[in-house]
């Protein structure tokens, strides 16, 4: 009876080892019999595909669309150097990006928009947002393969590092390829923050990004632009100095009173405009124009952080 239930026992385990081995055969993640087989496995981030061997082999190239790396979460799209990257890294940088269609993820190129929104910043970045609708709504890239544009909105908070962190979560950095991988940047609007990214950020290394600010004045950066990928919407400081000077030098005033804010746009606009001047030994700054008589005439300069301070500095300049 013993030697019975002995022999059962074995036959038994014999089975259960016969059909784990059978199981460890079929569900070997390496083997495939097409790309789908292979979407959940990943190296380097990386996404993988079935070989002619028919085992999942890395894609050497990286991720051509966002969708390939779903598996990895929802937060991870195809980013910079055609790796997989989680744009939930970026914190509070920026807002989840908009997507020309909430349920589809693929063919898009990435832009990125670093917008101060404190006073009019607001209205500027709604106006991003409605430029980017109407161009999805009307048109594609037909060199990206007909692609639409999928948006980071995101808040500088008129900090220059901030916006230099945006920017590398954006564009990438000298330092590392992990990033959104974006097209463009918009923005930033303000000088220092302008300066910041570009110098630090779009001409740093190779990276070499597209990066347009429709208001900033400054004019020349320390690496140079080879590609001509930095951009301005407008003049530069020297081209609206040289206007206002014209301007001035027409009406010939033989005293003038300049009130200028602190802000880095209006500064570097007075500094295109101004020279230093010796008076009675002492340096000042002067608005860079003749009198009737060949002269400069006598000049008040004075400056305010806040529209509040403006009637105490006229005062101020009046009374010197």
């Amino acid at each position: 009876m013993l030697s019975t239930q002995r022999g059962l026992l074995w036959a038994a385990a014999l089975g259960v080892a016969t059909i784990a081995g059978a199981c460890t055969s079929v569900l070997d993640f390496t083997e495939c019999y097409a790309d789908e087989d292979c979407r959940s496995f990943f190296t380097d981030n990386k996404p993988m595909r079935c070989d002619t061997d028919g085992r999942c082999a890395v894609k050497d190239e990286g991720c051509d669309q966002n969708s390939e790396c779903e598996a990895l979460g929802d937060s991870y799209i195809c980013g910079l150097s055609h790796r997989c990257y989680d744009y939930s890294e970026g914190g509070d940088l920026c807002d989840e990006p908009v997507f020309p269609n909430a349920d589809e993820r693929d063919n898009v190129v990435f832009v990125g928009s670093l917008i101060n929104r404190a006073g009019d910043g607001a209205a500027i970045e709604q106006g991003i947002r409605l430029a980017i609708e109407e161009f999805n709504d009307h048109a594609e890239l037909a060199a990206e393969g007909h692609a639409k544009i999928a948006w980071f909105a995101c808040d500088t908070k008129g900090s220059k590092d901030r916006a230099r962190q945006i920017a590398e979560f954006l564009a990438g950095s000298s330092d590392s390829t992990a990033a959104v991988g974006v097209s463009a940047l918009i923005g930033p609007f303000g000088n220092e923050e302008f300066v910041e990214v570009v110098e630090e950020v779009s001409l740093a290394g190779n990276i070499n990004a597209f990066t347009i600010s429709p208001t900033s004045l400054v004019e020349s950066f320390g690496p140079q632009d080879p590609g001509r990928v930095i951009w301005r919407g407008g003049p530069g400081a020297t081209r609206y100095a040289n206007a206002l000077l014209a301007r001035l030098n027409d009406e010939a005033p033989e005293r003038m009173l300049t009130i200028l804010s602190t802000a880095s746009q209006p500064w570097t606009l007075f500094t295109a405009m101004a020279v230093k001047k010796d008076v009675n030994g002492q340096e000042r700054w002067w608005i860079n124009i003749d009198d009737v008589g060949g002269e400069m005439g006598a000049q008040g300069i004075t400056s305010y952080n806040n529209v509040d301070e403006i009637p105490n500095a006229v005062a101020a300049a009046v009374a010197a």
